[in-house]
């Protein structure tokens, strides 16, 4: 019997091949899209999952709550880690970790700069499963000249011998590894390829960062068994509240596993978040059920075409059942079809898809079986929820009434045919919305005003005779041809060291928060363009401004509370001084994050980074001439710079990437949805083929005719836009709520996606309406 089915469905498949190739690569392209999509989804899901402890172990952040907001920090006072092992009996193990910036690594006379280089406790492995080749994970970092390094940098830096009791030199010390490491799962948070001691940081960094007013590192513990989280939590925040005098935070603990997905909303944290997952399996749904719908209703259009083979069949005895299972023989021979076609786009487009990414993405069912069985169940509902319908309603004609030439018409159908173009259009517009608030949201952000000039402007970190050149190599920039200005100090892409040991006049007591710093010299502010609000920058008139001046931007005076700061003492970190302007406040990091107090100061020792803003024809030629110089004057550091437009970009990669695959998922389902409504105006206009030769005889002209079979349609579109304005708004404001610095939502953009659907969807329905009104009456009628 299943045979049988098989054989009729094959053939009917042969028999109507155009209609066959449209539904097939309708389902194609939706089965495509959202297999990439659920191998994305994949790849995000089950991070830090394959440490043996990792119910019990968790990150501490910060959360601060003040009357105008509320914010998570993940980074944490470096002394916190022992106090917690020391005096809460719930803590097992501790370890810290930070400083994972670019770091100058020497390997015999080869200089590399190598940015996966982490501080760690020696109970780094203690609390996470991290698997050693060679060494003893109880002693490998208990000496402070120790080192333990990941495979991929043993075979870097030493080819494929066991490197343990080698030497590397990093930052001018010499380290010995201590044992190899297997390199990091692709789903762990953590990203080093070296850990060093944490003891082995210099003096200067101790004595500035380990401090309870200081917040710079990562802080993980190991719970007991039997540990409960809350009083955990609890205690901690005693812990803190007896070292820190009136803290401005909160002490949380965070699931390990919940740190890559449930990050997005911490400061600085570059998590692309679960609301991504979500937001992308969404679409992978929309634009499945999309397909499914544009299947159905070219199935369904072509009733009437095989409206005499049913009607036969039934006079012969086939039961509506027997039916069912014909149409959905044929939906799932259509849908493995289209599976199999979609595996071959996969495999052509997964390669690009992985650079989007940023990933490396494939379909690997040898490792993952779960993935193998997602795919397997989408192909299969999808041929099911696909045939459906059809088969159900094509399966109830009435075999007499189709052997008469009479048309089926039931409301019923024709009810629920107009409900899933409504859905199809509601889904294309939804999507055209999100994806253009996405686009004004990602331009906002990398077009808006940010509080500082970036354009042609470049970073090199300095160090060495480079370092201590800088008075000198600031006259031979300016003059060069097409060197605008050249500074140094803290770019304004980069996050400084925090301290909460601020004293001012007239300070509450109780009033307590964390104040960035950043060292500048003289043309800093003119070279970034910032504007003064009150007071003076920085000038060489007055020396003390090297020692005892402060400039604090807008947000800092907005926590303490000060109207009239100029010439009012203030003290950061125990610095005597007093403020002598307010700069207007500029962006930090990224728009993601509110901007934070911040005190600009000099401190000609500090000066870690040369700042030089050109013109852009003369950019590279600078670039060339800075590099030379530093191989005269540091040749054992290696050249490490930067242009802010790149670092700036870098920030919003998670928008970059949305905004691609929502414009791309809004196009495919527009293109579907088109698809479905060819299919409907193909019924529609056949159906009422002997209507439109009627008309023509009685004296109708073309342009009524379209008229009156569009009035529908427009209704349909228009029903489509009530459903799908309420859901992106929603959508597109629950996005929004990720960001301090949004956009406004404007009707104009529901309208222009509205308008553009209605649009395309006049135009088919138009084509099909003008060959129908343009054919010979005669023909039409020729049979009443």
């Amino acid at each position: 019997m299943y045979s049988n089915y098989l054989k009729v469905a094959l053939r009917n498949i042969v028999r109507h091949k155009t209609h066959a190739v449209i539904n097939v690569v309708g389902l194609a392209v939706g089965i495509a899209c959202c297999l990439m999509i659920l191998i994305w989804v994949d790849s995000e899901l089950g991070f830090d999952e394959f440490h043996s402890k990792v119910d019990r172990l968790y990150r501490v952040v910060r959360y601060t709550t003040e009357s105008e907001s509320s914010e998570f920090r993940a980074i944490t006072p470096s002394p916190l880690g022992p106090a917690l092992v020391e005096e809460l009996p719930e803590v097992v193990a501790a370890t810290r970790s930070g400083g994972d910036h670019p770091r100058l690594v020497k390997k015999d006379d080869r200089l590399f700069q190598d940015d996966k280089i982490a501080f760690v406790d020696p109970s780094l492995f203690t609390l996470f499963s991290l698997p050693l080749l060679y060494g003893d994970s109880l002693t490998a970092l208990t000496d402070p000249s120790s080192v333990v390094i990941s495979e991929s940098m043993s075979r870097k830096y030493f080819g494929d011998d066991n490197a343990v009791g080698q030497v590397l030199n990093i930052e001018r010390s010499d380290y010995t590894i201590s044992a190899i490491m297997r390199d990091l799962p692709d789903k762990s948070h953590l990203a080093f390829d070296a850990a060093l001691p944490f003891e082995s940081r210099s003096d200067h960094v101790k004595e500035v960062s380990d401090r309870w007013e200081a917040s710079g590192y990562y802080t993980y513990v190991l719970l007991d068994d039997d540990a409960s989280t809350a009083q955990a939590t609890e205690k901690m925040n005693a812990i803190l509240n007896q070292h820190l005098e009136n803290p401005e935070y909160r002490l949380e603990l965070q699931p390990i596993t919940k740190v890559h997905l449930h990050s997005a909303g911490i400061f600085g944290e570059k998590a692309k978040g679960i609301v991504y997952v979500y937001m992308f399996s969404a679409m992978a749904i929309l634009i499945l059920i999309a397909a499914c719908i544009n299947f159905a209703n070219l199935t369904t259009a072509r009733s009437s075409v095989r409206a005499t083979e049913i009607g036969v069949r039934k006079v012969m005895g086939a039961r509506r059942t027997d039916l069912v299972r014909q149409f959905l023989a044929e939906a799932v021979i259509m849908s493995g079809v289209a599976a199999i076609i979609a595996f071959g786009l996969v495999e052509i487009l997964l390669p690009a898809f992985s650079v989007w990414a940023g990933k490396d993405l494939g379909l690997h069912f040898a490792s993952n079986y779960q993935l193998l069985l997602a795919i397997l169940a989408v192909t299969g509902v999808t041929g099911l929820a696909a045939g459906a319908y059809p088969a159900l309603c094509l399966s109830s004609l009435i075999p007499i009434r189709v052997l008469k030439g009479e048309r089926s018409g039931r409301r019923g159908k024709s009810l629920l045919r107009r409900i899933l173009v409504v859905t199809q259009f509601a889904l294309s517009i939804f999507l055209l919305v999100c994806a253009s608030l996405v686009y004004q949201q990602l331009t906002f952000m990398t077009s808006g005003d940010l509080g500082f000039v970036h354009d042609d402007v470049m970073s090199i970190y300095m160090r060495g005779g480079f370092s201590s050149e800088y008075p000198a190599l600031r006259q031979e920039l300016l003059a060069m041809p097409g060197v605008v200005d050249v500074t140094a100090g803290t770019p304004p892409v980069e996050l400084s060291w925090g301290s909460a040991d601020l004293e001012w006049e007239g300070k509450d007591p109780d009033l307590r928060f964390g104040m960035g710093r950043y060292n500048i010299d003289y043309q800093y502010i003119s070279l970034f363009q910032m504007e003064m609000l009150k007071g003076r920058g920085f000038s060489q008139d007055h020396p003390t401004d090297l020692t005892e001046a402060y400039i604090l931007n807008e947000a800092a005076l907005s926590k303490m509370k000060l109207d009239d700061p100029i010439g009012k003492s203030f003290a950061m970190d125990g610095r005597q001084g007093s403020i002598i302007g307010v700069v207007k406040d500029f962006h930090i990091f990224s728009m993601h994050d509110e901007i934070i107090p911040l005190a600009l100061q000099m401190d000609p020792d500090g000066l870690e980074n040369l700042i030089i803003r050109t013109t852009p024809e003369q950019a590279a030629t600078v670039m060339s001439f800075i590099e030379s110089r530093w191989r005269e004057l540091s040749p054992e550091y290696a050249f490490d710079a930067q242009y802010l437009d790149a670092t700036i970009e870098g920030f919003y990669r998670s928008e970059h990437q949305t905004a691609t695959l929502v414009g791309w998922s809004a196009g495919i389902a527009v293109v579907i949805a088109c698809l479905g409504l060819f299919g409907l105006a193909s019924y529609m206009v056949e159906r009422r083929t002997k209507e439109i030769g009627i008309r023509k005889l009685l004296g109708a002209g073309v342009t009524g005719i379209v008229r009156m079979l569009s009035t529908e349609s427009t209704w349909l579109i228009i029903a489509a836009n009530a459903l799908a304005w309420p859901a992106a708004y929603y959508a597109a404001d629950l996005w929004l709520a990720r960001f301090a610095y949004t956009i406004e939502i404007n009707l104009i953009t529901f309208f222009t996606a509205g308008f553009f659907v209605l649009a395309i969807a006049l135009v088919i329905i138009a084509g099909h309406t003008i060959r129908a009104a343009r054919a010979n009456p005669v023909n039409a009628l020729r049979n009443e």
